[in-house]
């Protein structure tokens, strides 16, 4: 009786460790499985007011782009094209082979008006890019990026940089999770329309 209890302690003390290792295990693999697929981001800067404010917290996702292609509208992680130790948080505007050209504080792709609703001031600072004719435009290069701040006043961006490549994105960002009283999954999306007095 002795002998049997002793096995049956022995038994179960293996079996508690076994699956205390096999918790172990999973909890890590779950743990590096969400460190390589999401980020945690701060906000810096007043670039993207009014969508991001200074200190909001998001959610990035890592893995969004291996899954599906980059869109207009999509708020993205970058590295700064001029000091890539330097993150920073702007709004895809154009596509590549998009034709982008800005006059009179409007945004034209492929000679259609953007309509940004995520855009709550008129920006007055700067106008036209790449230059003041009407018909200046410029057109994004295969596997590049032109992406814009949503405080257009406030925000260094592809008008200064130019393009932004793909390998320079590091991530999508998906929630705005803090302050919680701001809780918002980022998806606003423009609208191509035809510009004021075209036909």
């Amino acid at each position: 009786m002795k002998a049997s209890a002793i096995r049956s302690a022995a038994t179960f003390g293996r079996d508690r460790l076994r699956d205390l290792v096999e918790v172990f295990v999973l909890a890590l693999g779950l743990y590096v499985l969400v460190t390589m697929a999401l980020q945690t981001v701060r906000v810096v800067g007043s670039s993207m007011y009014p969508s991001l404010y200074d200190g909001d917290l998001l959610i990035a996702s890592r893995v969004d782009y291996r899954v599906h292609p980059v869109e207009r509208g999509d708020i993205v992680i970058m590295k700064d094209p001029q000091d890539p130790s330097r993150d920073f948080i702007k709004r895809i505007v154009g596509l590549p082979g998009d034709r982008i050209g800005i006059h009179d504080h409007l945004v034209l792709v492929n000679d259609r008006a953007l309509r940004e609703p995520y855009i709550r001031a008129p920006w007055v600072q700067t106008g036209d890019w790449p230059g003041p004719a009407p018909g200046d435009s410029a057109v994004v290069p295969a596997g590049s990026y032109f992406v814009l701040g949503d405080n257009r006043d406030q925000s260094s961006d592809s008008r200064v940089f130019r393009w932004v490549r793909q390998d320079e994105i590091d991530g999508k960002a998906v929630v705005l999770f803090w302050p919680a009283g701001r809780l918002e999954v980022l998806n606003g999306r423009p609208i191509l329309v035809r510009p004021p007095g075209s036909r």
